[in-house]
């Protein structure tokens, strides 16, 4: 029986799947960050070997790896991650294979079908793949830049709104106080420079009515709304039901989740927002039985996703 190994690394942690030619999943594993492009050759390494012994992969044991890695998005990152992959010793060097992050959210989303998967997490982005295989991307370009949407934007637009109110320029919000006994006493919202982990306070002020929290939350779900928006319109979709899948931390979150779902339908009308059949890493585990030469239809996708029943 023929072994690959599926892994999603992103810049928190990396997961794992061995996966055998039938689709069943015989071990799942993590590690840490796998950001190519920040994390550094060395942890790159250490968190890939970590997720894959915790799986039960182990040298030489495997048909084919495929990574779908965070920051692999230029050819010289993939070079970069491609080289110590193979240096793991894993699998055959011609069966392993390093692709975006996003790109395994996709496959594991829709499973190989066309659609959209829109991910919210600490970063934002958003990938569509068309009926002809066509693909499209919207969003990506990292916390400097936009990741509108995202836990990381929440949590600036959280400081600024706190900011604000300290300042008699905006409107009080009960995010002071809540950045104030997350700071530990000093009323300065900007001591935790770690935005992304202030998004769950945004979220629970939204859900018990605060205003400004709430037009935050409204703000950053229609930006996510139009990154879906922007991928349709590149797939020119048609008139058809159009599968979104949504993946992250923030998209899932049980107050963001409906406005989401909310700002979706009214810029993509035909748009049906699901849950994703399985995970970005069993994602990377059927692009790496394809490697191979194993047809993955309906059955062993749905066997695949069983398994372990493991979701985004």
């Amino acid at each position: 029986m023929r072994l690959v190994l599926g892994i999603d690394g992103g810049g928190t942690r990396t997961r794992a799947a061995l996966v055998d030619e039938r689709g069943e999943v015989l071990g799942q594993g993590q590690g840490g960050p796998a950001n190519v492009s920040r994390a550094g050759a060395e942890r790159v390494r250490a968190s890939l070997s970590e997720a894959a012994a915790a799986a039960g992969a182990r040298p030489g044991s495997l048909s084919a790896l495929h990574l779908g890695l965070a920051g692999a998005g230029s050819a010289r990152a993939r070079d970069t991650a491609l080289e110590i992959a193979r240096a793991l010793g894993l699998a055959p060097p011609e069966r392993v294979a390093v692709d975006t992050d996003l790109s395994v959210a996709l496959e594991g989303a829709l499973g190989g079908a066309p659609g959209i998967v829109l991910v919210a997490g600490t970063g934002s982005a958003c990938l569509g793949r068309g009926a002809d295989g066509t693909l499209r991307r919207a969003g990506g370009w990292g916390r400097a830049v936009d990741d509108a949407g995202s836990a990381a934007d929440l949590g600036r637009r959280a400081l600024a709104a706190v900011a604000r109110a300290i300042d008699g320029r905006g409107p009080s919000t009960a995010l002071r106080a809540a950045l104030v006994a997350r700071a530990g006493g000093a009323d300065q919202g900007g001591a935790d420079a770690d935005t992304a982990r202030l998004a769950p306070l945004v979220t629970r002020a939204a859900g018990r009515g605060d205003a400004v929290a709430r037009a935050i939350v409204a703000r950053a779900a229609d930006e996510l709304a139009r990154l879906v928006e922007a991928v349709a319109r590149a797939l020119d979709w048609g008139a058809g039901e159009l599968p979104v899948a949504t993946i992250g931390g923030v998209a899932r979150d049980a107050t963001f989740a409906p406005a989401l779902r909310a700002a979706v339908a009214r810029r993509v009308p035909r748009a049906r927002v699901l849950e994703p059949r399985t995970s970005p890493e069993r994602g990377a585990a059927l692009f790496a039985l394809r490697s191979i030469g194993v047809e993955t239809g309906a059955e062993l996708v749905g066997r695949l996703a069983d398994s372990g029943r493991a979701r985004p």
